[in-house]
């Protein structure tokens, strides 16, 4: 796991090849910061391709459904998000239909 970017935002990148605590991370990102209000963006096409294609750029990744209820769980613990995006889902992709189930159940 490695952090992307020197900005005051942050990515968490994860390993293709092995499982990756991403809400660790973040958990451990946010209790050094005191962020208060806050945009939100999540791209679909993160989630790993076993559980659908969110589009044409999807990918293998370490992301799974978990993952994205346990971060948006620590975000609300944690943050005060203002505004939330949820980007990069065409609905014709190969297992779309759970992808879609996924971005509603995650929020």
């Amino acid at each position: 796991m490695r952090e992307g970017s020197q900005s005051w935002f942050r990515r968490f990148l994860g390993d293709t090849y092995s499982r990756t605590e991403f809400w660790g991370c973040l958990h451990g990102f946010l209790d050094k910061k005191d962020l208060g209000p806050t945009i939100v963006h999540f791209d679909l096409d993160s989630l790993n391709i076993s559980l659908g294609h969110a589009n044409k750029f999807s990918v293998a990744s370490s992301l799974f459904e978990k993952d994205i209820y346990n971060c948006f769980n620590i975000i609300v613990q944690r943050m005060r998000p203002v505004s939330l995006t949820i980007a990069s889902f065409d609905p014709t992709g190969e297992g779309a239909e759970n992808i879609g189930d996924i971005a509603v159940g995650s929020i």
